[in-house]
């Protein structure tokens, strides 16, 4: 799921399975590979 703030709060999500790549718009600007972030969960 995307998350997306708005009034101190997400109001809405984008939910991507482990080892997908996810785009991180402007500031960010990059893509983020989410495999190795799947050791950080329970």
């Amino acid at each position: 799921m995307r998350s997306g703030p708005g009034d101190g709060a997400y109001t809405t999500r984008i939910r991507r399975s482990f080892g997908r790549t996810v785009e991180l718009p402007a500031p960010v600007g990059i893509t983020l590979d989410t495999g190795p972030l799947k050791n950080w969960v329970r």
